[in-house]
């Protein structure tokens, strides 16, 4: 009853801080983090299972997960992951001890593994710096976690992430908790008639990792991932070797704020690294989406009323305002920059906006559906912004526009091929 107590209270302090795996951070599948962090304001939120089998020890282990993060600002993200359950099947007990359940004294553990939580820095889109700390959830007659908490960081070096993908490399250091290996053997003699002795005073040895990998863009919806991981464990007496993982698999963009992660495992070197030493993972992720540009707020002038005089005039006719055809604006691919072409055409509008100077417009900024959501709100703005400029620094009053963005939401032609999809890379300006 106490451990389930711990455990909600546990819960309850994570929570409201929200976890380290997320679009711009780790991708909840692989231990990678990328530079950029979750934008101020939003979050994301995973579950997952990760599986796999180590050798010579026979080790099957699974770990099932709910991960979270949340940005306190643009450049700053907290989160946490919690390992609600961990199955440990240590099938030859004689090897039983190694650094993941150095306890393991029967054929099958399951129970509450670690509660993770922790803090990423971006200092910019290609340099950040992360601290974390692990918190174990069981105690030793459960052995599915060390029963230490362990802390750590990573230095985490990043491409920019732009529509055709990622590249990531962390470099890491985890200073985990010593276990004496004194109460290690009293307890497995107590378990076990026969066991591993470990030759090394610490049970439990610092972890150095290091991680490559990122995300390669095949289509629209489909990314290709993978992670590089080595571990280095600093204590050589440990009686256990270094640790090199792969992971390969596919990223699937179901909409604008769920995907799903799968992948397979293959560990190519702990203890004697047999070929059976496999696994796979998978997880399902839900982003929010930032919050759409909002409209401009422009102020109403109140008419001036007109003194009346003794003897009224008739009013002059207003003057008719003749229909007006504007067109559409057209940008490169992942481009706000006007070309030739489309300052000839906006040079036309400024005569007809001159022409007309109680008229006022609405540009309105459209792009395809490549990329997310997200990225194309922030194009079609930066496209509706380049247009209102030029109009500006031909003599056009900048109380007669406001600008909204519609992202990809709003197409004019077919997205699904490339011929009429370029046509959407548009802003538009319609009366107001």
């Amino acid at each position: 009853m106490k451990k389930f107590i711990l455990f909600i209270l546990v819960i309850l302090l994570i929570s409201p801080l929200v976890l380290i795996s997320s679009e711009y951070g780790n991708s909840g599948l692989f231990k990678l983090f990328y530079a950029n962090s979750i934008m101020k304001g939003n979050y994301q939120f995973s579950l997952g299972l990760d599986n796999i089998d180590r050798q010579k020890q026979d080790t099957d282990i699974n770990d099932f997960y709910i991960s979270f993060g949340y940005g306190l600002t643009d450049n700053l993200e907290i989160g946490g992951r919690i390992n609600f359950l961990r199955r440990v099947d240590p099938d030859n007990l004689k090897d039983s001890y190694y650094n993941g359940t150095p306890y393991a004294h029967e054929g099958f553990y399951q129970g509450v593994g670690y509660a993770d939580f922790g803090l990423k820095f971006s200092l910019s889109d290609n340099f950040a710096v992360r601290g974390f700390i692990s918190m174990p959830m069981s105690d030793k007659d459960v052995a599915v976690t060390t029963t230490k908490p362990a802390f750590g960081g990573n230095l985490i070096v990043s491409t920019k992430k732009s529509k055709t993908g990622i590249f990531s490399v962390n470099l890491g250091y985890t200073f985990n908790g010593r276990l004496n290996k004194t109460d290690y053997i009293n307890y497995m003699q107590k378990n076990l008639t026969t066991f591993v002795v470990p030759t090394a005073s610490d049970i439990l040895t610092d972890e150095f990792t290091f991680a490559a990998g990122g995300q390669y863009r095949l289509s629209n919806r489909v990314y290709l991932i993978g992670t590089a991981l080595y571990t280095k464990y600093m204590n050589s007496e440990a009686n256990q070797e270094d640790c090199f993982d792969v992971w390969a698999g596919f990223q699937f963009l179901l909409n604008k704020n769920w995907k799903i992660n799968i992948a397979y495992k293959k560990n190519l070197l702990f203890t004697d690294g047999l070929a059976t030493s496999q696994g796979g993972a998978v997880s399902i992720v839900y982003n929010s989406v930032p919050e759409a540009i909002k409209e401009k707020v422009v102020k109403e002038v109140k008419p001036i009323p007109v003194i009346k005089e003794e003897k009224e005039t008739p009013p002059p006719p207003k003057p008719v305002v003749k229909p007006l055809s504007f067109e559409d604006t057209y940008f490169a691919f992942d481009s706000y920059e006007l070309t030739e072409e489309a300052k000839t055409i906006l040079l036309k509008e400024v005569k007809d906006l001159k022409a007309h100077p109680e008229l006022n417009v609405v540009i309105e900024g459209h792009t395809c559906n490549i990329g997310t959501n997200a990225y194309n709100l922030a194009l079609g703005e930066k496209r509706a912004q380049a247009v209102k400029d030029f109009l500006i620094s031909n003599g056009i009053e900048p109380a007669r526009f406001q600008t909204i963005s519609y992202g990809e939401e709003n197409p004019k032609y077919d997205n699904t091929t490339e011929e009429t999809r370029r046509f959407n890379r548009r802003a538009y300006i319609k009366k107001r």
